[in-house]
């Protein structure tokens, strides 16, 4: 259970553009359906007749339902399509705190990089010259962010990420590596979010790109060139060896590897738990 600012059932049925069924209600928690109690909003993804009979039973509860509990529920409701975006919606838009803005008077910014508005930046982070963040991103604690990155507007990048390091690049001289400099840059755009101790390394010469609106899980590698299309997501632990490209709208599944050298993963393809990908797979594939 968590507890929030309280606001109104008829507040959350205005911001969806639903009617509202019911009482109009003081909402102040957030709960799943186990634990729901008086002020709860939940969501119904799916009407049971036993998940029905319960939260009728119940007071002062407001449930986001789906089109098959119409006339069935007499607790206090709207009627959503997609009861679960509809309350990932509401509870961003109604609960979740504000993240904290400023600098932490921990954190190394170089007096060099461009800082947009609203930015927030936590203890301990470092952000060399020739960075570039946007107005309203969300940078947490202990990440590192190195030269020649761009950043958008409102990105998330969790705590312990790095971005910008030098990739794993070696050429051989009679079978002993020999380390070939990264000079490219990161591009990151607007919406996108890093997780926590995720890598993304710099390119070679040009730079590694993740369009807007990617979402990247905890523990994720993304090596030197690669490119991340609009919308895509990478699930933790996912290996993205150098030069790899995902289309758009893709899905790239936990501890899964795409293998170096340009290997593609097409726009809307979905990558499974823990496959190796050896070759390009086609758009909107399995």
């Amino acid at each position: 259970m968590a507890h929030v600012p309280p606001t109104s059932a008829s507040s959350i049925a205005r911001f969806l553009q639903v009617p509202l069924c019911g009482e109009d209600l003081t909402v102040d928690q957030v709960n799943s359906l186990a634990t729901a109690g008086p002020g709860a909003l939940v969501f119904l993804q799916k009407y049971s007749e036993a998940q029905g009979q319960a939260l009728n039973r119940l007071r002062g509860i407001f449930v986001l339902a789906d089109p098959t509990s119409v006339g069935l529920l007499t607790c206090s409701h709207v009627v959503v399509a997609d009861p679960r975006l509809a309350f990932a919606r509401v509870a961003q838009r109604f609960f979740e705190p504000p993240a904290p803005q400023g600098i932490a008077p921990t954190a190394q910014v170089s007096p060099e990089a461009r800082i947009g508005r609203h930015v927030s930046i936590g203890h301990f982070t470092v952000i060399d010259a020739d960075v570039e963040i946007g107005d309203d991103t969300e940078i947490a604690d202990h990440v590192v962010i190195r030269s020649r990155t761009r950043i958008g507007k409102r990105g998330v990048i969790r705590s312990h990420a790095v971005i910008g390091e030098s990739g794993f690049g070696f050429d051989f001289d009679e079978q002993v590596p020999v380390r070939i400099p990264h000079f490219g840059g990161v591009i990151l755009g607007d919406d996108v979010q890093i997780g926590c101790g995720t890598i993304i390394s710099c390119a070679t010469l040009d730079d590694t790109v993740i369009e807007d609106h990617v979402k990247i899980d905890n523990l994720v590698v993304v090596a030197h060139n690669c490119f991340i299309g609009r919308g895509t997501i990478v699930t933790g632990g996912a290996v993205l060896c150098g030069r790899a490209r995902i289309g758009s709208h893709a899905w790239i599944g936990a501890n899964s590897t795409i293998r170096e050298g340009g290997v593609q993963v097409g726009e809307g393809a979905l990558v499974g738990l823990g496959a190796v990908v050896l070759a390009s797979i086609e758009p909107r594939h399995v």
